[in-house]
């Protein structure tokens, strides 16, 4: 499943987690996930979601959830 980052990062902050997200980011510290959090789509199954997921400390389904309530955001 693939969301825009205006769906994903809408479905973060409706779930109160952007600020984390946003955070955890910042902490991983690699221009490659800055890039990508700035300016990329997202994809559930990218290694960029894969680590932010858990530098965020969510599980697949957390995650999987927070796809699906992004998806439904026009």
């Amino acid at each position: 499943m693939t969301v825009t980052r205006y769906q994903a990062k809408a479905a973060l902050m409706q779930s109160g987690l952007l600020p984390d997200a946003e955070a955890a980011v910042v902490a991983m510290d690699d221009p490659m996930i800055d890039l990508a959090w700035q300016e990329a789509g997202f994809e559930r199954l990218s290694p960029m979601v894969e680590r932010l997921g858990a530098e965020m400390g969510l599980t697949d389904d957390e995650l999987d959830n927070l796809f699906d309530q992004a998806a439904k955001i026009s």
